[in-house]
């Protein structure tokens, strides 16, 4: 090994000194100590306590975040489940979303996707809870929503423990968040999960919608409120709904007749034949 090569080469030298006197042999030794000494340790650090030349590559070598063991992830579900259940939900995602994140050992997966399930009810929930009269908030929640399904969609979220689009849809109208409730209307209607009673909930939603924005005091908003309103009449005169409030507010915006009013091209419910939803 290359330890006793280098050993090697100072034997000639005090061999001898040795020899010829024992003065020259504590001066030869003295100089050995120096100059011999500092080699042996440069060697001992390039080689390595055990003389292995790549201990001190491997420690050198930045290490990954060590895998957070199920323990870890059990405990994190129950602090995350107990702050939801006091109410305190930024605290909840921000505990989740810490866990999430860290690497997680094959033998936890179901205690990562414990974790992952709460987390996806919290985050929907924080939406949810996105202020009405924050514009901006409320055209960037469809976007939101679209993101955490897709994060659900990477940490195995089960589909079928999602929140129903049309559940998410009636909830978003309920708070009166129109774009959220219209992004989840069309993604229930495009995949056939609107039940009976939706075409009424699709009427009700773009004549509440349009008949907010038709009292701001902005020329855009009332052309837009007109518009939603021109579509939610169209829906009744196409599927025969009993009731037709949206007409009713046309009228009282000055429209003469509602059947003149030009309807969303775009509208779902109104391409194609009559579909499931139809009362």
């Amino acid at each position: 090994m290359r330890p006793l090569l280098q050993r090697r080469r100072f034997l000639p030298k005090i061999v001898p000194a040795m020899i010829v006197s024992r003065r020259p042999v504590v001066l030869s030794l003295a100089a050995f100590g120096v100059t011999g000494l500092a080699l042996l340790i440069l060697i001992s650090m390039l080689t390595g306590l055990n003389g292995d030349p790549l201990l001190i590559d491997r420690a050198a070598q930045p290490r990954s975040a060590a895998a957070a063991p199920c323990g870890d992830l059990t405990a994190r579900t129950e602090k995350v489940s107990d702050l939801l259940t006091r109410g305190q939900l930024t605290a909840a995602l921000a505990e989740a979303n810490d866990g999430l994140t860290r690497p997680t050992a094959p033998d936890c997966a179901e205690a990562h996707l414990a974790l992952a399930r709460l987390w996806y009810a919290a985050d929907l929930d924080d939406l949810l809870a996105t202020q009405v009269d924050d514009e901006a908030l409320g055209r960037q929640a469809p976007m939101r929503w679209v993101s955490i399904e897709r994060r659900a969609d990477q940490l195995g979220v089960p589909t079928e423990e999602r929140r129903p689009k049309m559940t998410l849809a009636e909830t978003a109208y309920d708070r009166g968040l129109w774009q959220l409730a219209d992004a989840a209307f069309r993604d229930a209607w495009a995949v056939g999960q609107i039940g009976v009673g939706g075409v009424e909930f699709r009427h009700a939603l773009l004549r509440n919608w349009g008949h907010r924005l038709t009292l701001r005091n902005s020329a855009v908003a009332k052309t837009q409120g007109l518009g939603l309103l021109a579509t939610a009449h169209a829906i009744a005169r196409r599927y025969d709904l009993q009731t037709d409030v949206a007409c009713t507010d046309l009228r009282a915006l000055g429209v003469a007749d509602c059947s003149r009013t030009v309807p969303d091209p775009d509208e779902p419910t109104l391409a194609g034949p009559r579909r499931a939803g139809a009362p």
